[in-house]
This record gives structure tokens, C-alpha cells and sequence, in this order.
């Protein structure tokens, strides 16, 4: 009888043994496979994230280029205020605009004898008549 029972008791030992090898197994692959995919997500993450760091430099370097450009048109205009500036006040100097008149105008300088002199104790009642007597005599 203990020999009937220690036989039929082994095969469902060795029954239990390879189900429990299956699971095993079966939690291996599973565990192989979380894994695997596990690696892909972070595989696939970081390749977006280093494309979005090289779309990010590129969008950056576009920008420094505009404001280099935007830089360069600036100074090129403060340049060009600055001749628009030196150039008015020479245009605007005494000197200058004597020159104007005596070479475009034919302005001249009078002589003693063209001075019209007015006495100041005597207002005369029409100064332009007064002045237009002088000048022309």
C-alpha cells in the first residue's frame, strides 16, 4: 500500500514541478517582454527629445541670425544720422550759409558808404520810409 501511494504520488510531483517550470518560464518572457518594451518607450523618448533639442538650436540660430541682421541695418542707420547731422550743422554754420549767399545769391558785403545810420534820439514817425529814403539817395 505505502508503495501503491509513494507511486502515484510522484507523477503528480513531477506534474507540479513542470507547472511550476512553466510559469515560471512564462513570467520570464513576460518579464523579457516589459522589458524590451520598456526599452523601446525609452528608446523612442529620448529620440524625441534630442529632436526637439536640435529643432530648438535651429529655431535659436534663426533668431541670432535676424537680430545679427537687425544689428547691422541699426548701426547702418545711427551711421547714417550721424552724416545727416554733421552735414545740417555745416549747412547751418553762419559761414556756410554766407558762402550760399554770395556764390548762388550774389549777396556782397556794404561799404561804409551804403550804411544807414538813424539818430536814436529822433524815432522817426515811418521807419520804412525813413529807412527807404536813406537807401536810396
Amino acid at each position: 500500500m505505502l508503495a501503491e501511494m509513494t507511486r502515484s504520488t510522484l507523477p503528480q510531483r513531477e506534474e507540479r514541478r513542470y507547472s511550476i517550470k512553466k510559469k515560471e518560464n512564462r513570467n520570464k518572457v513576460a518579464q523579457s517582454f516589459q522589458r524590451k518594451r520598456a526599452a523601446f518607450i525609452l528608446s523612442l523618448t529620448g529620440g524625441m527629445v534630442v529632436l526637439s533639442i536640435i529643432l530648438l538650436s535651429a529655431v535659436a540660430s534663426s533668431i541670432a541670425f535676424s537680430n545679427n541682421m537687425l544689428s547691422k541695418e541699426n548701426k547702418e542707420l545711427k551711421n547714417d544720422l550721424q552724416r545727416l547731422n554733421v552735414a545740417m550743422q555745416e549747412g547751418s554754420s553762419r559761414s556756410q550759409i554766407e558762402i550760399e549767399a554770395e556764390a548762388k545769391l550774389g549777396m556782397i558785403h556794404p561799404t561804409s558808404a551804403q550804411f544807414v545810420t538813424m539818430d536814436k534820439t529822433k524815432a522817426p514817425e515811418n521807419f520804412a520810409d525813413k529807412l527807404k529814403e536813406e537807401a536810396f539817395k
